[in-house]
């Protein structure tokens, strides 16, 4: 029933086996071959060190490469944080510059403010002097001094009379009030 077919077994060859290692023959044939073998090996470690020594010259010129960008990248920063240095120092003096001048425009302000004041009370003056009430120019006068707004009167001229001459200035004009009501001196 069941076909199996049955093969016969296989008759032993009669060749004889050769060996895998055969001695050499001769003293000499085992020093090449011991020589070949040496050679062979100093040939291999001689490939490997100048592998090594090849691979190692690559790492090391790939570092040296990194570490030259790195050098241009930090040169190119101190660079750049010079110039904001610079930038920074000319910032400061033009801010130095601009709060001075502040400090002038404001101080200017306040004295033009103060001659406003001191001109105005002296328009005050000279109506109640001109208006013959010199009760109240004296309290003017007193109220003036009190407040040391002579000190901001304009020591020159403003402007010119129709005859061509110079008017009397400010300061004048109120020195010549405060003679004409205190022949003495002014009196707080």
């Amino acid at each position: 029933m069941t076909d199996f077919i049955h093969e016969q077994p296989k008759e032993p060859s009669k060749e004889p086996k050769t060996p895998s290692y055969v001695p050499p023959q001769t003293e000499k044939e085992r020093q090449k071959k011991v020589y070949a073998y040496v050679g062979i090996l100093f040939l291999v470690a001689a490939l490997l060190i100048a592998w090594s020594f090849l691979m190692t010259h690559r790492s090391n010129q790939q570092v040296l490469s990194e570490l030259k960008e790195s050098s241009y990248t930090l040169q190119s920063i101190i660079d750049e944080n010079a110039a904001l240095e610079e930038e920074l120092s000319k910032t400061k003096a033009q801010l130095e510059e601009a709060l001075a001048e502040s400090a002038a425009y404001e101080e200017a302000g306040e004295r033009a403010a103060a001659a406003l004041c001191a001109m105005d009370w002296l328009r005050e003056i000279e109506r109640e002097y001109g208006a013959g009430h010199l009760k109240n120019a004296r309290t003017l006068v007193k109220g003036f001094e009190d407040n040391a707004l002579a000190q901001y009167l304009p020591a020159g001229p403003l402007h010119t009379n129709p005859d061509g001459n110079d008017a009397d200035s400010p300061a004048e004009a109120y020195r010549s009030i405060v003679e004409a009501l205190f022949p003495d001196g002014v009196i707080s």
